[in-house]
């Protein structure tokens, strides 16, 4: 399943991207022609809208790879409604 996330990082700003194998772990994020390098934190900021509802979902992660045009990330640090969201789209 393919996930719409915004990369936040001080220094890089706001990045839109897509996740790719996203699990309950972390994630597979394609971040194009943009280089982010490994070891560092991020913010990861998801949305999600039904069709009652918009929902904003932030987990912290760390870069643990980065490859080609993309990084995988282990989550670090999950804010309110995170474990619910990942549930819903893991589902």
């Amino acid at each position: 399943m393919i996930q719409d996330v915004l990369l936040r990082r001080e220094g890089l700003g706001v990045l839109r991207c897509e996740t790719r194998d996203i699990s309950f772990e972390g994630a597979c994020i394609e971040t194009g022609l943009i280089s982010v390098p490994a070891s560092i934190e991020i913010e990861l900021i998801f949305t999600h809208d039904d069709q009652y509802t918009a929902e904003v979902v932030r987990i912290g992660a760390q870069v643990v790879r980065a490859y080609g045009h993309g990084i995988g990330v282990n989550f670090q640090h999950y804010y309110d409604g995170s474990h619910r969201f990942l549930l819903k789209l893991l589902d």
